[in-house]
Order: C-alpha cells, then sequence, then structure tokens
C-alpha cells in the first residue's frame, strides 16, 4: 500500500470471494462455475464490520464488495442487498469508495438504489462485451461474411461506445 501510495497510485482490495457464473471473463475467479442463484450469491455477501476492519488495517482507497452481484450473466435477475450497502458505507472509514462488481445485468434502477446507498464505483463490463459479440456477428451475418475487420471493428466500437453512453447516463442518478 505504502509502495503505491507514495506514487500517487490509488489501490482497490476485494474483500472475500466474488461469485462468478458460467459465462464469465473472470476464469480463474471460481474454480466452481456453475449457474448460481441469488440463494448461492448470499453465502458470499460481504460482512460490514468485516469490511471496516479490513479497509483500516489495509488502508485501501477503494473495497469491493459482495451485496447480491456476481461476475459474468446471471441465471436470474439478480436482487441486491442495499441495507447491507447502507452498513457496510458506514462502517468504512468515509475516504474509502465502495465497489460495485457485476453491475451489468443488474436493473439500472437498483444500481441507482446502490449509488445512492454508498457505492461510489461501479464495474460494469460482462453485458456490454457480449451485446457487442452479438452485434459483431449480426454484423457479418448481414455482409454474408465479406465485411472487413476494419470495418467491422469501427463498427463494434461505435456500438460498445453508444452503450456505455447509455450505461453512464444511467448512473449518473440525476446529476
Amino acid at each position: 500500500m505504502d509502495f503505491a501510495h507514495a506514487r500517487g497510485i490509488t489501490v482497490e482490495a476485494e474483500l472475500g470471494i466474488m461469485a462468478s457464473a458460467m459465462e464469465d471473463t473472470h476464469e480463474d475467479v471460481d474454480t466452481e462455475k456453475r449457474v448460481l442463484t441469488n440463494a448461492d450469491i448470499r453465502k458470499f455477501f460481504t460482512e460490514p464490520d468485516q469490511a471496516a476492519e479490513f479497509a483500516e488495517r489495509t488502508g485501501c482507497d477503494a473495497l469491493a464488495v459482495c451485496f447480491g452481484t456476481m461476475h459474468g450473466i446471471y441465471a436470474e435477475p439478480p436482487v441486491l442487498d442495499i441495507d447491507r450497502v447502507k452498513a457496510i458505507r458506514k462502517a468504512v472509514k468515509p475516504d474509502c469508495r465502495i465497489v460495485m462488481h457485476g453491475s451489468s445485468g443488474v436493473d439500472f434502477e437498483q444500481v441507482k438504489t446502490a449509488i445512492s446507498a454508498g457505492c461510489s464505483k461501479i464495474n460494469y463490463y460482462s453485458y456490454m462485451a457480449k451485446s457487442a459479440t452479438q452485434f459483431a456477428a449480426k454484423k457479418i451475418e448481414e455482409s454474408n461474411g465479406t465485411i472487413a475487420y476494419h470495418e467491422l471493428q469501427e463498427a463494434a466500437y461505435g456500438h460498445m461506445k453508444a452503450y456505455a453512453k447509455d450505461v453512464l447516463l444511467a448512473f449518473r442518478n440525476g446529476k
């Protein structure tokens, strides 16, 4: 931590295990890849007192916590434990950001509620990546496989840029 901070680098830590699904880009995170339900994910939830102690002892600048999200594609719509986020935010020192991993696939209203409850860093990727892959496949099909790589890449980039803009606007919480 001292090494990073001395160089102006912030440090993000993750407490406990962030569950992963079968369709996950974090291949080595969870050795038991399977379809996880909301009930399965609950066993990974971060305890507020442990989060506070961990953040204090390590001096991390941001702490990723589990409260109903996971890496990858959800088997069922996730249900976030917003009261847990509030308790973690209250327990952890004010200058430590609370991080939400696995927010893609979560209903935007739930993400906004998590932001209002104290999450100030939101990680969103899996569903955007899947959308870009589907977009590219459709472009290839529409061109009967004759689209040039640079044209495909440019179109996919535009698709991801528009998707990212929609996500960022949704997560602004009206600001």
